[in-house]
């Protein structure tokens, strides 16, 4: 084969299969706001629930667990976070309160779930306002799960809420009350049998309080705050 139509030959294939290889390698982001991910990191609410149910409190055991939030951008924090609780004992899971991610991208998403399932024991989050950023709600259902669920650990039910009422324009729909009214400690709700059993106690996790005088649908005058 003559040397010069062999190079020509080659300029043509070589940057498609540059491209190909790329796409294989996960390089590629056809744009920002892409929430495609890989398999292993969708629906891990789920999985981390998963995890948490296979690792029952013993009875009479106090439940110990670590609170914390706005992970975005920090991700050297993150490690750190990981190394420290990785050193504690009884401790049984880890709540995010939101904000995980800073502009609702799926790639912020999965940089901290890349830090945080290092972890020894499971994780739970809370939606955030941050993570809501351009299509963020979307992209933190498909990588997370339910922007409001419940679950029971111990006689404990935690009732993980969306307050992030400034988001959806202060529609008087969040948070959602016909959802969160029925999440008693005995109601059957969105988490099945976790939540049909008895508990002694609930507790509610969102990323703002219910009366922040900012982010509170009852901030500005609307017909459906009651005083």
């Amino acid at each position: 084969m003559p040397f010069l139509p062999f190079l020509r030959r080659c300029s043509r294939v070589a940057p498609l299969a540059a491209l190909l290889g790329l796409a294989g390698c996960d390089m590629l982001e056809f744009s920002p706001n892409d929430h495609r991910v890989p398999a292993e990191f969708t629906n891990l609410t789920a999985k981390n629930l998963a995890k948490l149910e296979a690792r029952p409190l013993p009875a009479g055991d106090t439940l110990r667990f670590i609170f914390t939030g706005d992970s975005q951008r920090f991700y050297d924090e993150a490690e750190a976070l990981v190394a420290s609780v990785n050193k504690l004992s009884g401790i049984s899971f880890l709540v995010v309160a939101g904000d995980i991610s800073d502009f609702g991208m799926a790639r912020e998403m999965r940089w901290v779930d890349e830090k945080l399932r290092r972890l020894n024991v499971p994780y739970v989050t809370v939606v955030g306002n941050h993570d809501m950023v351009g299509n963020g709600r979307e992209t933190y259902q498909h990588i997370y799960g339910p922007l409001n669920y419940t679950f029971v650990y111990g006689d404990t039910k935690f009732i993980m809420v969306d307050t992030n009422s400034r988001e959806y324009n202060f529609n008087g729909q969040i948070p959602n009350l016909g959802w969160l009214r029925p999440c008693s400690p005995t109601s059957t709700g969105p988490g099945g049998r976790w939540s049909s059993r008895t508990c002694r106690r609930t507790t509610r996790t969102s990323t703002l309080p219910s009366k922040c005088p900012t982010c509170s649908p009852c901030a500005r005058p609307r017909p459906w705050c009651s005083k």
